[in-house]
């Protein structure tokens, strides 16, 4: 993806054929939301937003049924920076 946005920290879930990566493509301050895209088929590279109002860290990941999408993030607080993981159901 060769994109004027930062992409980063990708995953492939081999058994939908489905690219989840960071992306600052919303040019929001503070974050990096969580994206989809299948990497296979007549859909290949059309983008879906999966999570956002975070900066993404780490690589997500999903689960062994495909049901969920597991990713670790930070938020701003008024004391500073919190790093949390959070979980997504239904991929897709």
């Amino acid at each position: 993806m060769n994109t004027p946005h930062v992409e980063t920290q990708p995953f492939v879930h081999e058994p939908t054929g489905l690219l989840y990566f960071a992306s600052d493509r919303d040019r929001d301050e503070f974050q990096l939301a969580i994206y989809k895209a299948p990497i296979f088929g007549d859909s290949a590279g059309s983008v879906e937003k999966v999570a956002s109002g975070m900066l993404a860290l780490g690589h997500p990941s999903v689960s062994w049924d495909g049901e969920w999408l597991v990713f670790s993030y930070a938020r701003e607080e008024s004391d500073g920076v919190n790093a949390d993981i959070a979980i997504c159901r239904k991929l897709e």
